[in-house]
């Protein structure tokens, strides 16, 4: 039986029902589309990447599973020459900017879901992802082996967002997680140690103090 990662179960939890035909973008050695065929949530997936290495290895899971005829794997960088009918687009497990330049060297339709799961640069990320015209539909948090997982879910369309959405997420604060409450903690301590040297994350700093005093004073009131 196929075990995703915690973090490629995060993504799954965040695809619509809905969807039926999905690609993965940076497949790897596809696991996370091989699951989803296995457990019938797609009739069909496209996994891409650039590296011959991992393509051959998900192409023998591909057979391994005897899923040829619901997978195609194509060697690509990013989305170049993507023409496939698509619900969903997975763009995982890379930096802010690798996702960016395939988001937007690719004409996403009005019908698409966006997952992405950047390993950088969250915020930036944000509001370049909002700039380029995609809304945040929902968002996810997670450690992974310690590490700290942020994953959004977009779909076309304009929203106004702000400093604190920009730097937090938009749904995130509202969840009161505790793990991405840990992590801001985190951050907070880190930025504390380096702002004397760089004026530029002050207020990124001052946004994460207002949120966690907020948090705190919601528990004492409890």
């Amino acid at each position: 039986m196929l075990k995703l990662s915690k973090r490629l179960n995060a993504i799954v939890s965040l695809i619509p029902n809905h969807v039926r035909v999905l690609a993965d973008v940076g497949t790897d050695h596809s696991q996370l589309i091989i699951k989803l065929i296995l457990d019938q949530k797609l009739d069909h997936a496209y996994g891409l990447d650039i590296a011959s290495g991992p393509l051959m290895q998900a192409q023998n899971n591909v057979v391994h599973y005897n899923l040829e005829d619901k997978i195609d794997l194509i060697k690509t960088d990013g989305l170049n020459g993507f023409e496939e009918n698509v619900d969903c687009i997975v763009i995982a497990g890379m930096g802010a900017e690798t996702i960016m330049s395939i988001v937007n060297a690719y004409n996403f339709a009005e019908n698409h879901v966006l997952i992405v799961q950047s390993n950088t640069k969250h915020p930036w990320l944000r509001k370049s992802l909002n700039e380029a015209g995609f809304k945040i539909d929902e968002e996810l948090f997670i450690f992974d082996n310690e590490k700290p997982v942020f994953i959004v879910r977009l779909s076309l369309g304009l929203e106004v967002l702000d400093d604190k959405d920009l730097i937090l997420g938009k749904y995130l604060p509202t969840k009161k997680n505790v793990d991405y409450i840990q992590y801001l903690q985190r951050r907070y301590i880190e930025l504390k140690k380096v702002v004397l040297f760089n004026q530029d994350i002050v207020f990124e700093m001052n946004i994460i103090e207002s949120y966690l005093s907020e948090v705190n004073y919601e528990r004492q009131n409890i």
